[in-house]
């Protein structure tokens, strides 16, 4: 049996495709169906939103299934429980385009407003009936003369994610950077992380609720010689650090981050979790963690999870060629400090099997081994190093690499020195690999948990 069940979204007939943009808590998910139609979907039982216009679309649910988005180009809110729909207030009389991105339990939403398609400014409701604060006030000329930005995400304690961008020139590159925003003393800043030389276009998609949050989005690093391929990353404020998601050569984005510090996206048009502060990569389509493939299914993007373990996304099943929603809930029921059964794995297992010692292949399984996991976890495996720990065992590699050519020198003094210098190498790294799982998966990288 799988760690995860997938229950396919209904998606009416008459609509050709779904899209499941943020589920709550409570297993509500919001999104849209076909290209103009909001839709909610309860647990599995669908809805279309009843909103005051032709063209439509969910962005985002609170716990107390307040949802926000898009109506006929102008930022609405939705009470679920009442039906009652507010349009936003826009920041002046000429603002005609908008659109509410984000929502937390507080009942503060972030979104944009425009008075024309060369203009687009980030914007902060405090309530619904609010008017709305331009994140951009504030701003020197330079930095906010011929920007565009919209606000993307809020947590509940108010800190904002955003981005904003301006088109290129002959004489200078496009931006599109990723900015946080202090509701307080409303304040802007653009990120840049000193982790990546050079100038990155970033993208904003989550932020979670601790103290010190996390957000996630992707980036691409237009200095550095790229592919320009969209990359995943986690940032963590509390360390101020920055993980690359992806291995080289991969594509990907990370959509959503929950307070477990777990994320979900796609990375090569393959849905993926990540687990252990960014430092370990599920792939959601392996039979070993889903029942996805024995449904017909293949998940091509995760979109949202919430602090339960859901998580909804999209993906193609039988061959069919529209983009249809599902739900993939967690069968395991062992509480941990990280809710995701993958946690009580022993952290070995998570590495190449080329690192196992060759005893486990006959051995039983080890302690603690998750009784509906197979032993040992068939090829390929479903966990996939990332981060700072596939730094670590790209080192590991190396050093190992050096041990095995260096038995060919002839000379033993030789020999020797190049072979205990890289054991001591491997050694080293393999214990920073150690501790960085065990304390991700323990929780002990964040005291605020």
């Amino acid at each position: 049996m799988p760690f995860y069940n997938l229950t396919p979204l209904p998606v009416p007939a008459n609509f050709n495709d779904g899209l499941p943009n943020k589920i709550n808590d409570n297993r509500i998910t919001v999104g849209w169906v076909g290209t103009t139609n909001a839709a909610l979907w309860n647990k599995a039982a669908f809805q279309l939103l009843n909103l005051p216009g032709q063209r439509s679309f969910a962005s985002d649910i609170n716990s107390a299934g307040h949802i926000v988005g898009s109506v006929d180009s102008k930022p609405f809110f939705l009470d679920f429980n009442s039906g009652a729909v507010t349009i936003l207030k826009g920041p002046y009389g000429g603002a005609t385009n908008g659109q509410a991105n984000g929502i937390n339990d507080a009942g503060e939403i972030v979104g944009e407003w425009s008075i024309n398609i060369y203009s687009q400014d980030p914007m902060y409701w405090k309530t619904k009936d609010s008017n709305p604060v331009n994140c951009f006030d504030g701003l020197a000329g330079n930095l906010k003369i011929g920007y565009r930005g919209y606000g993307k995400a809020i947590n509940n304690q108010g800190d904002v994610i955003g981005v904003r961008n301006r088109p290129g020139t002959i004489a200078s590159p496009s931006i599109h950077q990723l900015f946080t925003w202090d509701k307080i003393n409303q304040q802007l800043k653009v990120f840049l992380d000193p982790n990546f030389k050079g100038l990155p276009q970033s993208n904003a998609e989550s932020i979670n609720d601790l103290p010190s949050p996390q957000f996630v989005g992707n980036f691409v690093n237009i200095y550095l010689g790229s592919t320009n391929n969209l990359h995943p990353f986690i940032y963590d404020t509390s360390t101020a650090s920055v993980q690359d998601l992806a291995i080289p050569g991969e594509a990907g984005t990370a959509y959503d981050i929950n307070n477990n510090g777990d994320a979900v996206g796609g990375v090569n048009l393959s849905a993926v979790l990540w687990i252990m502060n960014g430092s370990v990569r599920v792939d959601l389509n392996h039979p070993t963690i889903s029942d996805a493939q024995t449904k017909g299914w293949h998940l091509d993007e995760a979109f949202s999870l919430n602090n339960n373990g859901d998580i909804v996304g999209t993906g193609h099943v039988n061959g069919d060629s529209r983009r249809l929603p599902w739900l993939l809930t967690p069968l395991h029921t062992v509480k941990v400090k990280n809710f995701f059964p993958f946690s009580v794995v022993p952290m070995d297992h998570l590495l190449p099997q080329s690192l196992w010692p060759g005893q486990w292949y006959d051995a039983p399984p080890p302690k603690g081994w998750p009784e509906n996991l197979p032993f040992p976890i068939p090829a390929p495996n479903p966990f996939q190093l990332v981060g700072n720990a596939y730094t670590h065992l790209t080192n590991l590699l190396a050093s190992k690499k050096i041990v095995k050519i260096s038995g060919e020198i002839s000379d033993i003094s030789t020999r020797k020195g190049y072979q205990e210098i890289a054991t001591l190498a491997m050694d080293k790294e393999m214990e920073k690999l150690r501790k960085l799982l065990i304390d991700s998966a323990s929780g002990s990288f964040r005291n605020e948990q």
